[in-house]
């Protein structure tokens, strides 16, 4: 088994010999994240649906006002269509089928993308929460916010490029660009420079 762990967790007792069993008993799963927690000790959403034009625009347009509508923590075991990559193990035998993580992605959605192809592969993925690790968030992000939006653009532009039917990422493009308009005028009236900044970097990639 090969595991994937941020450098900004703390692991709890036993919670990678925990996912390892998890798979030796449960063949058919390829790849399983556990449950990550906050600082806090509050659960921290760490699993969600591959982002379709719906879940792309709810994450874009949604998210901000209303809080995790995507992203979830279970409290039961639950087949997923990924797990964040903070904690995530696969079995050796994924990666000669599915492929290593795509090296045209860094953070934020690379971790989506190799468990779309998991899954192509045949294999489940599995959010377990028998195990639990404490993610602190943002360890890996030296700019705060902005390289996660960022990353974010980048990520969703390659994967409707490599996995999605062409017609569909001219419709991603129109909202990515809309939300970057929305957010670099509402930084211009509140005189928030982050946003401005951001957001223009973000318009930018839009055009590529």
């Amino acid at each position: 088994y090969i595991l994937l762990l941020n450098s900004d967790t703390i692991v709890k007792p036993g919670a990678p010999l925990k996912m390892a069993e998890f798979l030796a008993k449960n063949p058919k799963a390829g790849a399983v994240g556990c449950k990550l927690l906050n600082p806090d000790g509050s659960p921290q959403p760490s699993a969600g649906p591959f982002p379709n034009l719906w879940v792309s625009a709810i994450m874009l347009f949604a998210e901000h006002w209303l809080g995790d509508l995507v992203r979830a923590s279970f409290n039961q075991t639950k087949e997923v269509d990924w797990v964040m990559g903070a904690a995530l193990m696969v079995r050796r035998e994924v990666i000669k089928k599915a492929g290593l993580m795509d090296e045209g992605i860094f953070m934020y959605m690379d971790e989506v993308e190799w468990c779309y192809r998991i899954k192509k592969a045949g294999y489940k993925v599995i959010f377990y929460p028998g195990a639990e690790i404490t993610h602190l968030g943002g360890g890996s992000s030296k700019t705060g916010r902005k390289d996660p939006i960022l990353n974010i653009y980048r990520g969703l532009l390659y994967f409707y490029q490599k996995h999605y039917a062409p017609w569909q990422l001219p419709l991603l493009k129109t909202m990515l660009k809309l939300k970057a308009v929305i957010a670099f005028l509402l930084g211009k009236l509140m005189g928030n420079s982050y946003l401005k900044q951001t957001y223009a970097e973000a318009l930018k990639i839009t055009r590529d």
